[in-house]
């Protein structure tokens, strides 16, 4: 399971810093994301409840960091994906 981090560490700088889609050859999110969840989970770092965000919060979404060719970034799994990729729901 993932580390949970402070909601401090999931800014906006780093929410704008790459696009999930591009960095992850995900073409249909709903999709690729179970997919591609052996890379998602080599590139994950940490959560957070996104509903705890000072930047873009959202009820029933986890906030996910990756650290990936030296760059941090995050997004919004809602809580059902976050469950198939990271936890053994998805197995």
């Amino acid at each position: 399971m993932l580390q949970k981090l402070g909601f401090d560490s999931f800014s906006h700088h780093r929410w704008l810093a790459t696009d999930i889609l591009k960095v992850f050859n995900c073409y249909c999110r709903k999709d690729d994301l179970f997919r591609k969840r052996k890379l998602l989970q080599k590139y994950a770092i940490g959560y957070c409840d996104a509903e705890c965000l000072r930047c873009r919060p959202k009820t029933k979404n986890k906030a996910v960091m990756f650290l990936k060719d030296n760059q941090f970034f995050w997004f919004h799994l809602r809580n059902e994906e976050f469950d198939l990729i990271f936890t053994n729901k998805g197995k």
